[in-house]
């Protein structure tokens, strides 16, 4: 395991894991004997072995090669899996979230059944599952859609879609953007000197100093500057990033927005029409569900990430003070992440238009 001392290698560039999106099945236990009892890691003093990470990071989507920096961002993935896994088991467990074998029964054969399969031999087979595994997967989504249930009620959902109306029925909005490019050589002094200028620019429009459109000709390094920042009717989720859209699908007409940042540089932007849509409810009331199950889960794992207690074994893969973002390190010694607020922020997109 490459490491140097005082016991630290560091990896950037990690994609952020999206909690919640796919939990993968508990691992069984390992045997209690030589390295598969190993400790890599523990979550509220329960140990996570070696064994059970080895699974989780099997499971985990893997290019056909990878090099040394790409093999540890894999385990370190796999670990992260594991510990949300691990807290998911114990939070239901606190809330006496119970699953009936029955039901994972029906579950499996509506599995089988979406998968055009005749048999439960023939569905293993053409996957590489075993049972077990595919019941342990099927319980513990049924556990989480347990615990995020309260959520996701018709008349929660119903409230989500008329809070935001716009996200859901088809609506547009026509926006004008301004960016400004980092200078890349002073990393995140460069982003930081954007986002102070960005927001001396806001401060200028809203005082009257200086219009929208004349601010985006003067400051904005985009093409649409020769248009005043116009980019044209955007929809909730094309052809701009989740970033920017989410941003700008949260203004009302005539507002300037703070300052977004993605990968393209740092932006204000201002809605300047916006066009009704005419999707009912009924109509999205599954991407509606979806969307809050989502953002429901995330938070749920995020809450569960601050008031746990996780330590982090000498020589194991993972990411730093337990934020899955940016970097991967391995250590000399362990590292003990107390309950608190998680770090951590946003990952760029691309936003250029």
């Amino acid at each position: 395991m490459p490491h140097r001392r005082p016991g630290l290698v560091l990896l950037t560039g990690v994609g952020v894991f999206a909690a919640g999106v796919a939990f993968a099945a508990p691992a069984p236990s390992p045997k209690a004997s030589g390295e598969s009892a190993a400790v890599v890691a523990t979550v509220d003093d329960e140990p996570l072995s070696q064994t059970q990470l080895r699974l989780a990071v099997a499971r985990q989507p893997a290019p056909p090669t990878m090099n040394a920096e790409q093999r540890l961002q894999w385990e370190a993935r796999g670990l992260e899996q594991l510990i949300l896994e691990r807290l998911i088991v114990a939070e239901a467990r606190r809330q006496s979230i119970l699953v009936d074998p029955q039901e994972i029964d029906d579950r499996l054969q509506r599995l089988l059944a979406a998968a055009k399969k005749p048999s439960l031999e023939e569905f293993l087979r053409t996957t590489g599952s075993d049972e077990d595994e595919v019941r342990r997967r099927l319980t513990h989504d049924l556990t989480v859609e347990r615990l995020l249930q309260p959520r996701l009620t018709d008349n929660a959902l119903r409230g989500v879609f008329e809070t935001r109306r716009r996200e859901f029925d088809g609506s547009r909005v026509r926006v004008s953007h301004i960016v400004l490019r980092p200078e890349t050589a002073l990393g995140d002094r460069g982003i930081a000197a954007a986002i102070d200028r960005a927001e001396s620019i806001r401060r200028e429009i809203l005082r009257g100093d200086t219009s929208f459109a004349d601010a985006a000709r003067r400051w904005s390094a985009g093409p649409s500057r020769q248009r005043g920042g116009d980019i044209g009717f955007l929809g909730r989720h094309e052809p701009m990033t989740e970033e920017f859209s989410a941003a700008v699908f949260a203004l009302a007409k005539g507002d300037v927005s703070r300052p977004i940042v993605t990968a393209s540089g740092i932006h204000l932007a201002t809605v300047t029409e916006i066009e009704s849509g005419r999707t009912t409810f009924e109509a999205v009331r599954n991407a509606v569900g979806k969307d809050v199950a989502a953002t429901a889960l995330k938070e749920l794992v995020a809450r569960l990430r601050r008031s746990a207690r996780i330590t982090y074994f000498p020589g194991v893969p993972h990411f730093s003070r337990g934020d899955p973002g940016n970097v991967v390190v391995v250590l000399d010694e362990a590292e003990v992440v107390e309950p608190g607020p998680a770090a951590g922020g946003p990952v760029p997109a691309d936003g250029s238009r």
